[in-house]
This record gives structure tokens, C-alpha cells and sequence, in this order.
């Protein structure tokens, strides 16, 4: 199974001459390129960009984090404001 960001790169790669980058819409690619995914895939996908360290995997991440964000209640959309903000300190 290919990593949705490297189904990323290869879509923007393709893209780069044929299609204008700034009217490209990143959600929906990563969305569908999780669409199917299993729990474990979906969490196999977090870990890998997490421990990868690349810069590459970041909007990926982002748009993850946006989904867990706008399904959260204000308790939970607090906690997860206290997490970051404890370690940005």
C-alpha cells in the first residue's frame, strides 16, 4: 500500500506542469488517499510520519489533526489546547 504522502508527492509531481499548484486541493487528496484504510493503516500512516521526521508528511498530519478537531466536543478540543500548549512552553 502506498503512504498517502507519497501518493502525495507523486500526484504534485505529476501536476507540477499541467495543473496550476495554488488551485490544488490538498484535503481531498489525502482524503482520498485514506479512503479504505484500516485502523491499523490509519494508525501505520500517523506513526510513520510522526517517527519519519520529514517536513513532507506535515500537511498530511494537518489535515488528520483538522478532522480530530472538527468531530471533538469542547472538552475534548480543550484538552488537546492544553496538550500543545504544554509543550510549546
Amino acid at each position: 500500500m502506498k503512504l498517502w504522502y507519497e501518493a502525495i508527492l507523486l500526484l504534485l509531481r505529476r501536476s507540477v506542469n499541467t495543473v496550476n499548484i495554488s488551485n490544488l486541493d490538498l484535503r481531498a487528496a489525502i482524503m482520498h488517499n485514506m479512503q479504505g484504510s484500516s485502523k491499523d493503516d490509519v494508525r501505520h500512516t500517523i506513526v510513520d510520519a510522526i517517527t519519519s521526521g520529514e517536513e513532507k508528511t506535515l500537511p498530511g498530519l494537518g489535515v488528520l489533526f483538522e478532522m480530530v478537531w472538527q468531530e471533538a466536543d469542547e472538552q475534548e478540543k480543550n484538552k488537546m489546547v492544553d496538550c500543545i500548549h504544554q509543550h510549546v512552553q
